[in-house]
């Protein structure tokens, strides 16, 4: 097995593994993707973070330049909005700007933007793929929209995703546009992108969904490693242990793994190092856009979480029927469907840290735990603003419940039918709401007196 001499000449982590990498790993999706839009069908590469969408899209749109085909790609994280008409403009703009750079064409956007601006955003778009796009080419076109929940919010998206629809649907009337077909990817659900209309051609679009790495795709990974085959499988059988084949988590791992020396014992020593860690999560950032998801405070999220404390607590928790629960729990990552559509942690990580310390870490809930991994955190300054605001709002929440734990202890103890072992749990409860209440309000504190001094600097000099 020839010898990687670093990692970081193997391994890719934070962002999509180039198509000619030898890390990148080809999965069954690679083949599903390309007989789907091969057969010129709507489709919908949706998941959790960390997954490797955009890196199966890379490596799609390669594969459709080298067979003669037209492929564009349209990152919506990277075509900034506020949510004004006038932004809407722009963005809309933006969109076509990239995609007509992106298939080489050349035919005055801009002077043919301008004279279609009495025209809605939507229907200025389809006019822009029948006169622009297909006009002006003879090849099968992709267009890849990735990163679309990067847009949900903004009040105009819906314009796009209505776009793409009326040009699915004039294709009973233009012939043409059969030539020109479209793939989302995203963090997103077919009810977000379809506006909760059940007759739209996003709830019949075809789905393609990237999964874990098998233990032999897997082994392909252990390349990196180097040295001979027998300890590198032995190695990538240890990290597979700890990640399920998670492609993020295992790409990480395994990065760190040779970084370390490539011992065996050096995979678990990285992974309660740089993951299990207390603080860990403030810095990495799956595990803090996970966080983030479980402290959303919208119903669903808030039943979601109630679901996955109860998996925590050790009970078996089947598949919610309420479909936005179970796109909150799928769009968190941290769990999946078994074969008795039962939850399941998706891998030992998620498992130790999301069950086994934020959700389980207390009896007063998952928020307070959340608060302390929140105050515990470092980071830069925008994450520690991130966690500030967190732990303000998880300190608001968890006072009067240390207050009623107090007042139900105290009632217990004067009836004396409370047992030891909940008096403890309850002290231990009490306890942690207070630390967790007196760490963020310090933090908070802190932070307040900074932005003071930075605003008044003068003051600060009197004073001295």
């Amino acid at each position: 097995m020839p010898k990687v001499i670093q990692a970081a000449e193997f391994f890719v982590v934070g962002g999509p593994v180039q198509p000619d990498r030898l890390c990148y790993v080809e999965r069954s999706v690679d083949r599903l993707l390309l007989e789907v839009i091969r057969a010129k069908q709507l489709c919908c590469v949706l998941g959790p973070r960390g997954m490797g969408k955009s890196s199966l899209m890379q490596r799609t749109a390669r594969t459709l330049r080298q067979a003669g085909e037209l492929a564009a790609v349209v990152n919506l994280a990277q075509i900034g909005a506020r949510g004004d008409s006038g932004t809407a403009e722009r963005w809309a703009f933006s969109i076509a700007h990239k995609v007509a750079h992106e298939l080489n064409l050349h035919a005055g956007l801009e002077n043919w933007w301008r004279e279609y601006t009495s025209l809605v955003t939507e229907q200025r778009l389809v006019d822009f793929f029948w006169e622009i796009v297909l006009t002006n080419t003879t090849a099968p076109i992709t267009i890849f929209i990735d990163e679309i929940d990067a847009v949900l919010e903004l009040p105009f998206a819906q314009e796009l995703f209505a776009a793409i629809r009326d040009c699915q649907q004039r294709r009973a009337r233009e012939p043409d546009f059969s030539r020109l077909n479209f793939v989302l990817l995203g963090t997103a659900s077919r009810r977000q992108l379809a506006a909760n209309d059940r007759s739209s051609p996003f709830m019949e679009a075809a789905g393609v969904e990237p999964g874990e790495f098998s233990l032999e795709e897997a082994y392909r990974l252990a390349l990196g490693f180097g040295g001979e085959q027998e300890l590198s499988q032995a190695l990538m059988d240890r990290v597979y242990a700890w990640t399920s084949g998670h492609p993020y988590l295992t790409q990480k791992v395994a990065r760190s793994v040779v970084r370390k020396g490539g011992r065996l014992e050096d995979v678990e020593r990285v992974v309660r190092e740089q993951l299990l860690a207390p603080g860990a999560a403030a810095d990495e950032p799956l595990l803090s856009h996970i966080r983030s998801s479980l402290l959303r405070r919208s119903p669903p999220a808030r039943r979601a979480a109630k679901l996955l404390r109860r998996l925590a607590s050790g009970k078996k928790v089947p598949a919610p029927t309420d479909g936005s629960v179970l796109e909150e729990l799928f769009s968190s990552g941290v769990v999946v469907l078994d074969s008795n559509r039962r939850l399941e942690y998706r891998n030992r990580i998620l498992k130790e840290i999301v069950g086994g310390r934020w959700l389980r870490g207390s009896r007063l809930g998952w928020r307070v735990v959340a608060a302390a991994v929140a105050c515990s955190g470092d980071g830069d300054s925008a994450a520690r603003s991130a966690n500030n605001a967190a732990a303000s709002r998880c300190s608001a929440w968890a006072a009067p419940r240390a207050r009623r734990s107090q007042n139900e202890a105290s009632s217990r103890s004067a009836t004396d039918s409370c047992p030891a072992r909940v008096r403890s749990r309850v002290s231990i409860a009490t306890a942690s709401a207070n630390v967790v209440v007196a760490r963020a309000w310090r933090t908070k504190a802190a932070a307040n007196n900074s932005s003071a001094r930075s605003a008044n600097p003068g003051s600060a000099r009197k004073r001295r």
